[in-house]
């Protein structure tokens, strides 16, 4: 991503291999020079790029991988077609030893490993809901059983069925103009041998998201708070990233007040604050820490929200139906 100044006007250009978009103003000059330069075929207004297709309305613009999840339900139709549609990616929790004997070791494991790839790639682009169910699917890459395979096979299915709705919105006018996160954590959930907790995080900006994540921490922490805390500060450090990109491509408005994480653990909340004396956190990395400068640098506002409203819990385990798909709409768009 670059950025310049042109006779007063701002100017960007974004590439991704051999692909471009360039945005800003008075144009025609840039587009000459960088004629002149290279061999550049003008495609007009981005409607698709690097698989990704852009509709723009009066309201913004969404984002969907419609045709690449149409390829992916062609490609593996005799594998899901008799597979109901799921109403949830996944609904259980994936355990090593799968569902117990008689639970076989696959034999085609690059078969697997095809399908959980092709998840991965959609879900890390415009479908960030299915992140958790397809994680759990890539924990068992090195041996995966057949428990493993149908549920990413029904992953597969819930994807292709609902590819109409699984769009990413941006808002011109959002109520919020700054970078807002959430962040969560599930203390010790589905690591039964080594009772490391999940956690996951997903930014806004322009009412969508823009970065999320899904992972799984470390170490083993002591208490929930010191789960939520290393949550938050894995968060803190994108949500920085996320500002120091608005700073350099001159997108100001967007980083003039501190950015907001929301969490709903008031011991990891107060810690980031400075208010609480953080006995249990000291002997966590100092690098985890990062986020109480943070705060105090006004680059962040770490904040208290309700866990009914804590989008980033759908990162973190697989949520009921109900929860998961109300979840879910306020994930892709506006959350406010």
């Amino acid at each position: 991503m670059f950025f310049r100044m042109f006779r007063g006007k701002k100017q960007r250009l974004s590439l991704l291999v051999d692909d471009g978009m360039i945005y800003g103003e008075d144009l025609g000059p840039l587009k000459s020079k960088m004629s002149q330069e290279f061999s550049v075929k003008w495609l007009g207004p981005v409607h698709i790029f690097a698989g990704i297709k852009f509709t723009w309305n009066e309201h913004g613009v969404q984002l969907d991988q419609k045709m690449y999840v149409e390829k992916l339900g062609k490609k593996y139709a005799n594998l899901i077609d008799d597979i109901p549609a799921p109403s949830i990616p996944l609904n259980e929790v994936l355990l090593p030893d799968g569902k117990g004997e008689g639970d076989a070791l696959l034999e085609d494991k690059e078969q697997y490993r095809t399908v959980v790839g092709s998840l991965l790639f959609a879900t890390r682009i415009t479908i960030p809901e299915v992140m958790f169910s397809v994680n759990q699917c890539c924990r068992f890459f090195n041996a995966p059983r057949r428990s493993h395979y149908e549920a990413a096979l029904r992953i597969l299915k819930y994807v292709v069925v609902n590819k109409d709705d699984l769009t990413i919105c941006y808002t011109r006018n959002c109520t919020h103009k700054g970078v807002v996160a959430l962040s969560d954590s599930e203390f010790a959930g589905i690591d039964l041998e080594y009772r490391r907790s999940f956690f996951g995080y997903v930014i806004y900006l322009a009412g969508g998201p823009v970065v999320w994540a899904a992972k799984q921490l470390p170490f083993a922490t002591r208490g929930v708070g010191q789960a939520e805390f290393v949550a938050l500060s894995y968060a803190a450090e994108d949500v920085l990233a996320v500002r120091n990109v608005l700073k350099h491509i001159q997108v100001i408005d967007h980083v003039k007040e501190p950015s907001i994480i929301c969490g709903d653990n008031t011991a990891a909340i107060g810690t980031a604050k400075g208010e609480m004396s953080g006995k249990r956190m000291k002997h966590l990395e100092m690098s985890y820490h990062l986020v109480r400068d943070y705060v105090l640098g006004k680059e962040v506002e770490v904040t208290y929200v309700k866990t009914q409203v804590q989008i980033a819990d759908i990162f973190t385990k697989a949520l009921p139906r109900v929860l998961f798909q109300r979840f879910a709409k306020m994930l892709r768009g506006n959350p406010n």
